[in-house]
């Protein structure tokens, strides 16, 4: 039986002794390959200047840069308020220093302005507008009243650049808002107004007198506006009368 194992062990030696050889083999070759073959082909490469391409379109950069033999490896997109879309803003290495061909550059490029959308604001009062936008890096900016029939006092009609369009970050918004009704004015307040000072005020926004009654009133002198219908601060339109109750 010892000597049946012998035999075996003694037909396998041929084969480990091949299979060590080999290993050792692939070992040198390795050591070769990295310690002399590759650095002597990094150490032959050529030497080249990184070019300036900041401020340059991305498409033109590229080409630039792989013209003298750099690789392009990475691109960064950031917002800009300064650099347009699509140039870029730094590169890595930096212009002008020497490196190997085949070197990788790492771009920035612009993405331009932060946009965003715009709200809608038409129908809204002026202050709700002007805190939508606010809420959204907007602002308003001109601000045009107009008479309007539709939409009641301080409400925006219509705003310069609609929504869902996207504007810049920071960017106005001109709006046009109603001052009401050209046919409805508000009613003064007339007490206390001589009789005469009070009817031409009347007639000076389109109004007229309506009725008129005299009572006797120990604060007021005669001919004076003591009381009126309707009360001041209400609305009415065009050609509506005010009643006059006035000190005798």
């Amino acid at each position: 039986m010892v000597k049946i194992v012998d035999d075996r062990i003694k037909k396998l030696i041929p084969y480990a002794l091949v299979l060590i050889s080999f290993v050792i083999t692939l070992f040198i070759v390795v050591i070769i390959v990295d310690l002399i073959i590759l650095p002597s082909l990094i150490h032959n490469r050529d030497i080249v200047k990184v070019p300036n391409v900041v401020g340059k379109d991305i498409k033109d950069a590229i080409s630039e840069l792989e013209n003298v033999g750099l690789i392009v490896s990475k691109i960064n997109e950031i917002n800009s308020d300064k650099v347009p879309q699509g140039v870029v803003i730094s590169q890595i290495p930096r212009a002008n220093m020497e490196v190997k061909k085949e070197r990788s550059v790492y771009l920035t490029v612009s993405k331009g302005q932060e946009t965003v959308e715009v709200p809608y604001l038409v129908g809204l009062p002026l202050r709700s507008a002007r805190v939508n936008l606010t809420n959204k890096g907007l602002s308003i900016g001109n601000v045009e009243y107009v008479f309007n029939d539709t939409y009641g006092v301080d409400t925006v009609i219509s705003q310069s650049i609609g929504y869902p369009n996207k504007v810049s970050y920071g960017s106005s918004i001109n709006l046009v808002v109603s001052k009401g009704s050209e046919n409805v004015v508000k009613v003064p307040n007339l007490i206390g107004s001589n009789y005469d000072e009070a009817v031409k005020v009347i007639n000076e926004i389109g109004l007229s007198v309506g009725n008129l009654s005299f009572e006797k009133h120990h604060t007021y002198i005669e001919n004076t506006v003591i009381n009126q219908k309707p009360e001041p601060g209400s609305t009415l339109r065009k050609s509506d009368k005010i009643d006059l109750i006035i000190s005798k």
